[in-house]
C-alpha cells in the first residue's frame, strides 16, 4: 500500500496554518517525494510521516524505521565479521600491532645504538682499510641478521607481549635500597 501524497495546502488546512506558511516551512524542513510542474510553477508533494517526524523530532530523516533497522543490522553484520576475522589469525587488533612494533624497535634500537663501540674496539686495532671495512660490514650484517631471525611474541586475546624473561617476583630497586656507589661495586678500573 501506498501512503498518500499531500500537496502543501491540503497540509495547511488538516493543521490549521496558512498555506503561505505551511509552503515556507516545508521548503525549510522537508523534502518533498514529488514535484511536477504544472502551470508555470512547480507542485511538490510531501508524505505525511515525514512532516510529522520533520515537526516532532526536528528532522524528517530521523525517522524512517527501514532505514535505522538496515543500518543497525549492517553495523551487526559488520562487528561480527571483524570478530571471526580476528579469532581466525586473519585480522590483529591495533593495539597488538602497535606493542609488537614498539618491541621491535626496542630490540632495534638496543641492538644499533651499542655498535659505535663494539666497532671502535675491533677497528683500533687493524692496520688496512680493507680489514677495517670488514670488521664494520661483518658486525652491522650480524646485528641486522639478528634483527631479522628476532620474533616477538603477541598474546593472542590480551593485547599484551609475552614476557621476555621469567621473574622471580622479587622488587628490581626501589625506595630504601641502599645505591652503592660507583667505584665501590667492583667494576673495576677502566681502562682509556
Amino acid at each position: 500500500m501506498q501512503a498518500k501524497l499531500w500537496t502543501p495546502s491540503a497540509l495547511a488546512s488538516e493543521c490549521g496554518k496558512s498555506p503561505r506558511w505551511m509552503a515556507k516551512w516545508l521548503e525549510d524542513n522537508v523534502k518533498p517525494i514529488e514535484e511536477k510542474p504544472e502551470k508555470g510553477r512547480v507542485k511538490r508533494f510531501y508524505r505525511f510521516s515525514d512532516v510529522f517526524a520533520a515537526a516532532v523530532y526536528g528532522d524528517s530523516q530521523k525517522i524512517d524505521p527501514n532505514r535505522e533497522r538496515a543500518r543497525k543490522e549492517a553495523a551487526q553484520r559488520e562487528k561480527l565479521e571483524l570478530e571471526i576475522a580476528v579469532m581466525k589469525g586473519e585480522l590483529v587488533p591495533w593495539e597488538m600491532v602497535k606493542h609488537a612494533w614498539d618491541a621491535m624497535l626496542s630490540r632495534f634500537r638496543a641492538r644499533i645504538l651499542p655498535l659505535g663501540g663494539v666497532l671502535a674496539v675491533r677497528v683500533q686495532t687493524l692496520d688496512k682499510f680493507e680489514e677495517c671495512k670488514e670488521a664494520i660490514d661483518r658486525e652491522h650484517h650480524d646485528a641486522l641478521q639478528e634483527l631479522s631471525t628476532a620474533e616477538v611474541e603477541v598474546y593472542a586475546h590480551s593485547g599484551d607481549l609475552a614476557p621476555t624473561a621469567e621473574t622471580n617476583g622479587e622488587s628490581v630497586g626501589g625506595p630504601g635500597e641502599e645505591i652503592e656507589p660507583r667505584g665501590e661495586r667492583g667494576a673495576g678500573d677502566m681502562a682509556h
